[in-house]
């Protein structure tokens, strides 16, 4: 036990120095020298060839029976309000989780204890998910971070669970709020309570079937390739107005909104992405193109 203490300190000190260093910035922000893409320069695990974001190409993915069979088991995700603070850190509006939130199953190796989410989003001109799907990016995306208890100090030692957004015409009354709070937060380091169920944060467990597996990193310095990451597949669906409320209400420092906090897409690489679905699953982009042929070909007959 004392070991995984000693192990899952490290590794939440990885994570939170990540947030809190004030020598790299965003690219939107056009501090010189210090923007996403010279972040190797600053931080040697940034120009590693395990990094992460990267583009998801659904056709190339392997479908992986292990995945398929195993679902996920969340413990103290269930039906339970719980009391938590959500934090402007300077890069991202975050919520540190309590003890007792545990993740298993879904093909890790392993049993990992929840630590925080944050996000990673736009602006009014561009969608702002790290992540991409065919090339497709979303207006927002979800990192639930967790460290695995039995951890060996090297790949596999962080598993976050990533969730795409879309928007709706209608308001998610569950993060209600979670996003009232965002308005209390505006300069770094602020903070403000508020209560939600995180079981109702996220899709439903049926939901969590479908997914993209790959083995990754951090998305902030230092960048350390220890993540496995799980990009699933069913969004979250937020309205127009409550995905503004990121937009607006946040700052970078006192005279930067904090906006397009996001990572540039790194190479895959010679990795796999490996898929729970035996079927391909066709991305919007994808879908409007189908549905334009099909229109075009009916208007021509």
């Amino acid at each position: 036990m004392k070991c995984f203490n000693l192990i899952l300190l490290v590794s939440l000190s990885f994570i939170k120095n990540s947030a809190a260093a004030g020598n790299w910035c965003y690219e939107i922000q056009g501090c010189a020298g210090t923007g996403p893409r010279l972040w190797s320069k600053h931080f040697p695990f940034c120009g590693g060839q395990q990094q992460s974001p990267i583009n998801i190409h659904t056709k190339g993915a392997v479908f992986k029976e292990s995945l398929k069979l195993v679902q996920f088991n969340l413990t103290g995700y269930g039906d339970i309000v719980r009391k938590l603070s959500i934090t402007n850190n300077g890069h991202s509006a975050q919520v540190n989780l309590p003890s007792g939130i545990e993740i298993s199953g879904g093909g890790l190796s392993g049993t990992y204890v929840a630590t925080q989410f944050h996000f990673h989003w736009g602006s009014e001109e561009f969608h702002g998910s790290e992540h991409t799907i065919d090339g497709e990016k979303f207006p927002m995306e979800l990192h639930i971070v967790h460290a695995r208890k039995n951890a060996t100090g090297g790949s596999g030692d962080l598993a976050v669970l990533g969730f795409f957004y879309e928007e709706t015409s209608k308001n998610n009354t569950e993060y209600d709020s979670l996003i009232k709070s965002i308005e209390a937060i505006t300069a770094v380091d602020g903070i403000k309570n508020f209560s939600a169920n995180l079981a109702k944060l996220i899709p439903q467990n049926e939901a969590l079937k479908l997914y993209y597996r790959y083995n990754g990193s951090l998305t902030t310095p230092p960048c350390t390739e220890t993540v496995t990451w799980t990009l699933f597949n069913t969004t979250i669906k937020l309205s127009k107005q409550q995905l503004q409320a990121f937009h607006h209400n946040l700052n970078f420092t006192a005279i930067e909104r904090m906006v397009e906090n996001f990572r540039p897409v790194q190479k895959r690489g010679n990795r796999i992405v490996y898929t729970s679905s035996s079927q391909v699953i066709v991305s919007s982009f994808q879908s409007l193109f189908i549905c334009f042929i099909v229109s075009f070909l009916t208007i021509m007959s």
